[in-house]
Order: C-alpha cells, then sequence, then structure tokens
C-alpha cells in the first residue's frame, strides 16, 4: 500500500515515512492523499472524522469520491476497507442502472499463499460463498460488468435487466471466480 500511496503522490518512500512520524505534509499532497480516500482532518489534528471517503481509485478529472457516515456503513455490515465507486458504463443494467451512475462496492479479494508468496486475488476467498441474490460486480467476457445474480441450487443465473442481453448459467464453482464485488448503494446525478 505505501509504494502505492507514494507512487500516487510523487513522493519516495522515505518521504512517507517522514509524514507518518509527524513531519508536515504539504497542501497539495494532502489534496492527492484526499483524493485517495486517507482522512485528510485525522493527519492534521488527530481526530478522526466519522465520515468514510470511498473513492473510484482515479487522480485528476476521472477521480470521484463520496463520503459516507461509518455508524450507516456499519449498520450495513459492509467491510469498510472493500470499498470503492464503481461507475456505470453501458446499457445492459437499464432502466435500473444507467451509463454514469454510481455504485458503492463491496469488492470480494483475498489472499492466496504460494510457497512463500502471498497474492492478493479478486474474487471470493476459496471458503465463502456467496450467499444472496443481488446486483454484483462481475468478471464478464474479460471485463468487469454490473448483473443481477440468482443463486440456484446448481450454481447462478446471470443477467441483465436489459432484455437485449444474453442471460448467463454458471456452476456453483464459477461464482468465486466471476463474482468480483457485491453493489452496496447506487447514485445517480440529476441534472
Amino acid at each position: 500500500m505505501q509504494s502505492q500511496v507514494c507512487e500516487k503522490v510523487d513522493v519516495g518512500s522515505a518521504t512517507y515515512t517522514r509524514w507518518e512520524s509527524g513531519k508536515p505534509i504539504p497542501s497539495d499532497k494532502l489534496t492527492l492523499l484526499a483524493n485517495m480516500g486517507f482522512d485528510v482532518q485525522y493527519i492534521i489534528t488527530g481526530v478522526k472524522n466519522d465520515l468514510v471517503l470511498v473513492t473510484n481509485g482515479s487522480i485528476g478529472e476521472n477521480a470521484l469520491t463520496i463520503g459516507f457516515q461509518r455508524p450507516w456503513l456499519e449498520q450495513k455490515g459492509v467491510n469498510i476497507d472493500r470499498l470503492h465507486l464503481f461507475i456505470v458504463s453501458g446499457d445492459a443494467m437499464s432502466p435500473m442502472l444507467n451509463a454514469g451512475d454510481t455504485l458503492l462496492v463491496e469488492a470480494y479479494i483475498h489472499r492466496e499463499r504460494t510457497g512463500n508468496k502471498i497474492q492478493i486475488k479478486e474474487g471470493l476467498d476459496p471458503d465463502e460463498t456467496l450467499e444472496h441474490d443481488g446486483i454484483y460486480v462481475v468478471r464478464f467476457n474479460g471485463r468487469q460488468a454490473v448483473r443481477q445474480v440468482q443463486l440456484m441450487p446448481s450454481g447462478a443465473r446471470v443477467f441483465s435487466d436489459n432484455p437485449a442481453f444474453k442471460e448467463l448459467t454458471i456452476k456453483t464453482d464459477e461464482i468465486k471466480n466471476m463474482v468480483l464485488g457485491k453493489v452496496v448503494w447506487h447514485g445517480k446525478y440529476i441534472g
């Protein structure tokens, strides 16, 4: 994580380490950290903000950050460390979701150990199972897409709200690698 932050805010690891020990952070770097979801109020004052900032992982004109109240997220039972924003593209889920709509997604990620190496993998942990029907981000034809997932005894039905798109039936063991995260909130710009 530290190397990713250093890369995105364009500083070396020694500078980052100095910041962690309490040295001042330039305002332009604080802005970049805020855009990445860091609690700048806490960095500056030491007082935690109850607002959880969630980003889409972009920097610049494509960057999007939305704040959600921590108690609300905790009440929903989501893993706050796994939240990110996903921008809908295309019309596969129209009329429910349209291109440009913003989704709050709880990503499914897990660690896999191979010998001495640990890798972060997308998808459900091998010991986890998908427990509910819902709207999910899935790996579909090599890309990320938003689809409805309906669980069945032998797997799942993956389909769009738009009837122009084909539905897919997958086996239970395929769910773990195909389903990347659960949509927990939906918002859109009206204007």
